[in-house]
């Protein structure tokens, strides 16, 4: 529905080309995967925590939404048994049918990047 998805993976001294295939196929994702090499996305968009999503504008790169995927970890190391909200999917939908995106950001809940020196 004209929605491209790639995933980034900022840490390079925890992520190689071989890692990320690995990561790739145990999770069954089925869209790109890349290192990011120096960081330039990462830094761009200003992210802090993996896993964090952003959602871009293709035309403008505007930030349409930002944050968790969905609601299954409170913080760290407390996931939640149930689901109750799925903001990736709802801003996607909200974007697909023309519509503003309700939730334009929450807090991730992960790790936090590292930072090249």
């Amino acid at each position: 529905k004209g929605v491209k998805i790639v995933g980034i993976f900022p840490n390079i001294e925890m992520s190689d080309s071989i890692s990320i295939l690995k990561f790739k196929k145990k999770y069954k994702l089925n869209f790109d995967v890349q290192l990011d090499d120096n960081q330039l996305i990462s830094s761009k968009l200003q992210a802090t925590i993996t896993p964090q999503v952003f959602v871009l504008r293709k035309s403008t790169q505007e930030v349409l939404y930002e944050g968790k995927i969905d609601n299954s970890f409170e913080r760290v190391g407390k996931r939640r048994q149930i689901i109750t909200d799925f903001y990736l999917r709802d801003a996607l939908s909200q974007i697909i049918d023309n519509q503003c995106v309700t939730v334009k950001k929450t807090e991730a809940v992960g790790c936090f990047i590292q930072r090249n020196k």
